[in-house]
Formats: structure tokens, sequence, C-alpha cells
């Protein structure tokens, strides 16, 4: 939410279908927006970052690590379309199902046991703190919920997104608290590992599935999940997945194999 559209008319009625296109406009509008401040916050040479603690019961990563004496902590995020964003939680392989049926009962929908050793993998909708920091452009880099307790590590692209955003969820979570602030320099990825220039060459849609597979263990052998399991979580069809993850694999390999190519044609 950024704000209001006011709109004025002299006619006496608005029909039910020009109030839904207005309120796909309106939701359109505020998806722009949003995109502009991630990509801000991608490209930033400094980005605040905050450092956030909830103890608010309605909150399902507090209710959750409540109820479970193992701790839970995110492993990624892939964003997945309309549906929300899909978390991935890492438990003690002893807690995994005592957690997974916390978690489950504390949020909206189903949580998997992605791989018997303890990854959830969690569909955040409803009142959830992880889907608010995410609505509002934070990079959430971290979370670790324990003992009714979750802290967050996250970061903003300006200053004047912070004040909003505390508010948002003070108001949401009334037992939340802003444990630090301060400015700080933007750090990619290590390089050598993978450069963002060949994430860069990737589509949207071919960068989530290709997170969305490693992170539900697709790549692993015996695979945690299966091609549909992770197309379900996209809401796509196991071929559409399929043909996302060849095209994805293929620009890689060929970005990384030829840029060995001309590193030895150099020498």
């Amino acid at each position: 939410m950024y704000g209001a559209l006011g709109l004025y008319t002299d006619r006496e009625t608005v029909s039910e279908r020009e109030q839904s296109i207005l309120e796909e406009l309106g939701a359109t509008i505020g998806h722009a927006i949003n995109a502009v401040e991630t990509r801000q916050l991608l490209s930033a040479e400094t980005v605040v970052s905050l450092e956030l603690a909830c103890a608010d019961e309605t909150e399902p990563l507090v209710a959750a690590s409540a109820a479970v004496e193992g701790g839970l902590e995110l492993e990624g995020v892939v964003p997945a379309g309309d549906d929300g964003p899909v978390a991935y939680l890492v438990v003690p392989e002893s807690d995994a199902e005592d957690a997974r049926e916390a978690l489950e009962s504390a949020a909206t929908g189903s949580v998997p046991l992605v791989r018997e050793s303890g990854l959830l993998e969690w569909q955040v909708t409803g009142d959830a703190m992880l889907g608010s920091l995410i609505d509002h452009g934070a990079n959430v880099e971290g979370v670790r919920a324990d003992g009714g307790r979750t802290r967050y590590e996250a970061s903003v692209a300006a200053e004047s997104r912070v004040r909003p955003l505390a508010d948002h969820l003070d108001e949401q979570f009334g037992d939340t608290r802003v444990l630090s602030k301060q400015s700080a320099t933007s750090v990619g990825g290590d390089p050598a590992e993978l450069p963002a220039d060949r994430l860069g060459d990737l589509t949207d849609r071919q960068r989530e599935a290709l997170e969305a597979a490693y992170r539900a263990g697709y790549f692993n052998w015996p695979r945690d999940s299966n091609a549909e399991e992770v197309a379900e979580v996209l809401d796509i069809s196991s071929a559409t997945l399929h043909s996302h993850l060849r095209k994805a694999q293929d620009s890689l390999l060929t970005d990384i194999f030829e840029a060995a190519e001309n590193d030895e044609s150099s020498e």
C-alpha cells in the first residue's frame, strides 16, 4: 500500500466492471512502484540496514518457534508471483515434523517438509512479518526464530522507507522493535562464484524457477522434490518449469564456458 489514487466523475454510478478495472489499475501501479524500489535496492551503493525483533504471538514464525524446542532459520526466499513468496526454512532434523506442524497450524496453507533432514517450504500468505517486509521492498537477508521470538535482518534502499515500514510493522505486529538501524555499503556476491551480470541475463521467470528448484532440492541426488512439486509452488505446469530451467541453464553454462575459453585464449 503506497497511497490513494483519487478519481472524479459527474456520473451517478460506476459499474462493477469499471470498479474492478480501477482496482486492477491500483494494484498494477503498486507493483510497479515496488519493482522500481527493488531495483533501486539491488543497485544502490548504500542501503539502510535494519535489525528487527518480533515477539507478537500472532506472527506465524513466532508462534511456531514457541511450540518447538529447536529454532527455525531462513535459508532463502523465492518470489512466486501472485500467490506470494515461498520461504525455505531450516530446522533441526529431530524437530522437523514438530516444526512443520507448528508452522502449518500458525500460518495459512500447507507447509510441506521438503527433505527429512529438516527443510520446510512455506508459501508466505496472510499476516506474516516476512511477507510484510518483502511487500514493502525490503531485502530480507536473515531470519532466526527461536523460543517465541524472531529476529530479522533486512535492508531498504532509502532512509525515507524506514519510517513507513516501521509504522506498518508496529500496527500489524504490536510487539515489534527496531534493534538497530545503520547505513551500510551494498555488497554483491562473490564474483568467483557467479557474477551478478550472468544472472542478469536470465528473465525474471527463469531466475525464479532456477532458485525455486535449487531451494527445493530438485538438483540434489536423490532429489528432494520433483518437477511437479516445484511447478506447483510457482503455479505453472511442469513443462513450463522444464522450459525455464533448460533456458536458464543454457544461458549460465554458455556464459561460464565462453568465459573459460576466452581466458584460455588470452593466456
